[in-house]
């Protein structure tokens, strides 16, 4: 049996509202689109510095150390180099073995899957009893009152899964992927800031919607059920996956208990990017309502016209192994608001930094 065996997930401190926005444009698309907050980095925060923190955690769930693991893999859209991979520093830090495999997956959001994908595939082949994949994300968008507005909802997070073939609390039961062309949010090697299709709806219905349905229901297909307690859909805001969920025949779009299980973390951290699935995963995993033995969970990414689906059950191990810091803590406790747009400005580099008395006091 291949599968989870351990997990843990990463939000930074730092909070942002909508009103920051709001103040500071005269505009509000986050709480148009169910972002309550997001989180943002701290001044001495990368996507290396919060993939750290996620597998630390992930290791501590599977009750591992580092030298354990065989293969580490990286997925995100936003480090630092074009020409050096990150996943050996992550490797180093949490005190990996210099024999093991690396490898950063990256240009798509869906690169968390299919760096799952790839993991999955490593244990299955005996190539290494473990593989940990790591997702993280610090989204960059155009800053100011855009017309798709993305960089309101743009957060940052972390979420590392442990993929194994012993004390599994999730087994992976299939993984389908589709592959079409399609421009949607995109970025050229010479800007930090992505870009993307002006026309939303056109994006959402040609792009997410297609690519989306036709990787769950291959996956359904494959697996010959449709029945799961739990769905989870890379979101970049709140509307999409609930859309894109009712069209696949997957929930009923006037069955409000079947549309509470569309998994929403979005709303408290923002758009995590490639970090989002493991996250919305690690609230499923951690919770005490929805962690029992048994449970069908769809999971689907996307990242223009390329979308995996992989479908996996709860095991009677999911109710013994717990990752701490959980969801529940991160969205709850461990934040602080920023006083205003302008420290968030300085901290992404937008305007010159002062230093004196910019970071929110603990």
């Amino acid at each position: 049996m291949v599968g989870i065996v351990g997990y843990g997930m990463y939000i930074p401190v730092y909070r942002l509202k909508p009103d920051a926005y709001w103040d500071a444009w005269m505009v509000s698309f986050a709480s148009m689109d169910g972002v309550k907050e997001k989180a943002v980095l701290g001044w001495d925060e990368d996507v290396v510095t919060m993939g750290v923190e996620a597998a630390q955690n992930a290791l501590n769930c599977a009750g591992m150390k580092g030298d354990e693991l065989d293969a580490i893999y990286l997925a995100s859209t936003s480090t630092h180099y074009s020409l050096k991979q990150s996943a050996p520093i992550i490797a180093y830090t949490i005190t990996a073995r210099e024999d093991i495999q690396t490898a950063d997956f990256a240009h798509s959001e869906n690169s968390t899957m299919e760096a799952l994908a790839a993991a999955c595939d490593f244990v299955k082949a005996g190539r290494g009893k473990t593989a940990m994949v790591i997702a993280s994300d610090a989204q960059y968008a155009p800053p100011g009152n855009s017309g798709a507005g993305s960089e309101h909802w743009a957060g940052a997070g972390a979420g590392a899964v442990i993929i194994g073939n012993g004390g599994v609390i999730a087994e992976i039961e299939d993984i389908f992927t589709v592959s079409r062309e399609f421009t949607d949010r995109f970025r050229v090697s010479s800007t930090k800031a992505f870009s993307e299709n002006d026309n939303a709806y056109y994006s959402m219905g040609h792009g997410y919607n297609k690519s989306v349905i036709t990787a769950a229901k291959g996956v359904i297909d494959r697996t010959g059920n449709d029945k799961f307690d739990y769905v989870v859909l890379r979101q970049h805001h709140v509307r999409p996956p609930r859309g894109a969920a009712v069209a696949a025949g997957l929930i009923d779009k006037k069955d409000k208990k079947a549309q509470a299980l569309i998994l929403d973390a979005v709303t408290m951290c923002g758009d995590t990017g490639t970090a989002d699935i493991f996250i919305n995963l690690a609230s499923i995993f951690s919770g005490k309502k929805t962690s029992e033995s048994g449970k069908r969970i769809l999971a689907v990414g996307y990242g223009s016209g390329v979308s995996t689906a992989v479908s996996m059950v709860t095991t009677d191990m999911v109710t013994t192994k717990k990752t701490s810091p959980d969801f529940r803590e991160y969205t709850r406790k461990r934040k602080v608001y920023v006083k205003d747009f302008m420290w968030y400005a300085k901290s992404r580099g937008w305007v010159p930094k002062n230093w004196e008395g910019a970071l929110p006091k603990m």
